[in-house]
């Protein structure tokens, strides 16, 4: 008895498993892919700069645009508050973790 792959019964509700994002060429998905890859070829602290000018209502363009003397204002600023952010990050970190005791 031969049996073909192909004449099993298959019934006629059956539909081959719909393809992967990946594989559609779905324009969402490649896009939000292609904004992942550029968030992680960033370094940290770019990241971190990104987000403080855009919570400030900032692009990194708009920013390189301002006079020298705005820039330089708005980068002390930028360095404070960073440096606070990381502070309190770090405080956090230490408050909640366990305490070595030596008996």
């Amino acid at each position: 008895m031969n049996i073909s792959i192909g004449s099993f019964y298959r019934p006629s509700s059956y539909q081959p498993a719909s393809p992967t994002p990946a594989t559609t060429g779905n324009g969402a998905f490649d896009a939000a892919m292609q904004a992942f890859e550029n968030i992680m070829k960033k370094s940290p602290i770019q990241r971190q700069e990104n987000a403080w000018l855009k919570a400030h209502g900032l692009t990194r363009k708009q920013f390189e645009k301002l006079p020298p003397a705005q820039k330089e204002a708005l980068m002390k600023e930028m360095t404070r508050d960073i440096e606070n952010q990381v502070k309190q990050q770090a405080a956090s970190k230490h408050k909640g973790g366990a305490t070595d005791i030596m008996a």
